[in-house]
């Protein structure tokens, strides 16, 4: 089936609530859908927000329990917490992406219905239905994909301003991505991930995703710094969370992307975020194609100005780019299918160039 005779397919969640204190809210978001619920939460995060939690529970009269999440989302933990959570009519996730993609697995075990409750910006899992599951060794094994998008995802802003700065840079840097990554795969008459065609609603919520970051996060991490709450910041964690996981699911993902498999192959890259390796993979799209090798320079002096990591050893490497850009090249070509989905030809030798060129630009604009 080609571009022209496949569908307009979109998703979303059914319910994004987004703003400060909405977290007392959860009981009665969760109500609209379950009687009892399932919470995956490692034991910092609910040792933090436990009371929170369970007294707006207690005033919807849903009935939980807390499963015991260690902090990595394999198939077996997905296994375990899922007979674990027998008979429960649904999950909520309370954290990172980890326990997010956790929650998504079990939700897809018990066929329930998920409520997203992310502490931090640093990603856009909260919205899709997507679930990364990874080996015990942090190998990324699987991207699998729930029947339905989450039913509701909550955003405290309050809780969002009071992580570490570097979560919300992540979450630049994953959302960053997006018109770009959204353009080459419909370019390329690339599917979504709905298996239809990107549809313009997806391409302008990318767009408009874009414009928020360029105009908005600078005052948004200023405000984040002395612990307050602004106009952009709130914009920001919308276009980080909400806009970016829209943009991507329903338009597409590609090379930014795609290197992520190559990087987790790659034990180095293990303390690095999700968001921070996406910035670099951005680069190494760019890159990848001479003419948008000035947007690559230009997101680079952002990156700076910022302070997100532009080169693989702030990334972790303990190698020079050289000596791994062509594993990671490799892995991503095995193990990454979207890395097609791109205007021009692409083919290994060209990504390990384009990832030793991005390397070389961090250090040096006049590099290309």
């Amino acid at each position: 089936m080609n571009s022209i005779q496949r569908p307009v397919i979109m998703g979303f969640p059914r319910r994004y609530i987004q703003g400060r204190g909405v977290s007392e809210q959860v009981g009665e978001l969760i109500s609209i859908f379950a009687s009892s619920v399932a919470i995956v939460a490692d034991d910092l995060i609910w040792n933090t927000y436990k009371n929170t939690i369970l007294k707006s529970l207690s005033k919807s009269n849903i009935t939980s329990k807390r499963l015991i999440f260690t902090g990595e989302c394999t198939h077996a933990e997905i296994e375990k917490l899922g007979k674990d959570a027998k008979g429960l009519e649904c999950v909520l996730a309370v954290g990172g992406g980890k326990a997010i993609d956790t929650a998504k697995g079990i939700a897809s075990v018990l066929s329930s219905e998920v409520i997203i409750f992310p502490t931090i910006a640093s990603n856009d899992s909260p919205t899709s239905r997507l679930v990364v599951v990874y080996s015990d060794a942090h190998v990324v094994q699987a991207a699998e994909k729930m029947t339905l998008n989450p039913a509701a995802v909550i955003v405290d802003t309050e809780i969002i301003k009071d992580a570490p700065k570097r979560f919300l840079l992540a979450g630049i840097g994953d959302a960053i991505s997006k018109i770009y990554e959204v353009t080459q795969s419909s370019a390329a008459g690339a599917a979504n991930f709905f298996g239809g065609t990107p549809s313009q609603t997806a391409m302008a919520i990318a767009r408009e995703c874009h414009k928020i970051i360029m105009e908005d996060s600078e005052s948004a991490l200023a405000s984040h710094s002395i612990g307050e709450i602004n106009s952009a910041f709130e914009r920001l964690v919308e276009a980080t969370i909400l806009m970016s996981g829209l943009a991507f699911e329903n338009g597409g993902l590609s090379i930014a992307h795609a290197v992520l498999r190559g990087f987790s192959n790659n034990p180095d890259f293990s303390r690095s975020l999700h968001g921070e390796q996406v910035a670099f993979g951005l680069l190494v799209q760019l890159l990848t194609n001479t003419k948008y090798h000035k947007t690559a320079v230009d997101l680079r002096t952002f990156y700076s100005k910022i302070g997100l990591p532009c080169n693989l050893k702030e990334l972790g490497a303990k190698d020079d780019a050289k000596t791994i850009a062509n594993d990671i090249a490799k892995f991503t070509f095995e193990n990454a299918p979207y890395v097609m989905n791109v205007e021009e030809p692409l083919d290994k030798e060209k990504l390990a160039k384009a990832i030793v060129l991005a390397d070389q630009l961090a250090n040096d604009k006049n590099a290309l």
